[in-house]
């Protein structure tokens, strides 16, 4: 005659591990059908993010050309320091086709995956963003960080706002 099976202790970590594993580093995305490309957070404990290497190819040449040059090679990992996981992931998934939110606690860090990624319509909504956003009240704050890019359409409305309204602007300060 069998016993009837119990829970031991051990059965049932062994039973939980897998789903406490996924809540504590929810940090682990996919995109696409067959991933063949990981980005690493070290920053995030090793969070990744995977995607297809032809699709982020279609929207950037620096993926075109990064991935060209690793063709023969079987999936590639890529250890991303300068860009937090939060953004990558959104810059992934608006290249996946998704709309990404702009707003002034993620514009620089948008802003500047756009730029380093040559993903033009993504820094061209970032212009616009800031088009909107800037103006006499806060020009003075975000223009160091946004002069650095060396687009002269930004800097061109900063240079506006400062002209047009010098005295709000010193006063302000």
């Amino acid at each position: 005659m069998d016993k009837p099976k119990t829970n031991s202790h051990e059965d049932t970590e062994k039973e939980i591990k897998p789903s406490v594993r996924s809540v504590l580093n929810p940090h682990n995305e996919k995109y696409g059908e067959k991933p063949d490309i990981t980005f690493i957070f070290p920053a995030n404990g090793g969070a990744t993010i995977s995607a297809e290497k032809i699709a982020l190819s279609s929207k950037s040449d620096v993926f075109q050309k990064q991935f060209i040059a690793w063709k023969d090679s079987p999936e590639e990992r890529i250890q991303i320091t300068d860009i937090s996981f939060d953004i990558f992931n959104k810059f992934i998934k608006y290249i996946y086709g998704h709309e990404i939110d702009i707003y002034e606690e993620n514009y620089l860090e948008i802003l500047y995956a756009a730029q380093k990624y040559f993903v033009n319509q993504l820094t061209f909504l970032a212009i616009e963003f800031l088009k909107k956003f800037i103006d006499e009240k806060n020009v003075v704050e975000h223009f160091e960080f946004i002069e650095k890019f060396d687009i002269k359409m930004l800097n061109d409305h900063m240079k506006k706002a400062i002209v047009t309204k010098p005295l709000e602007i010193i006063k302000k300060k």
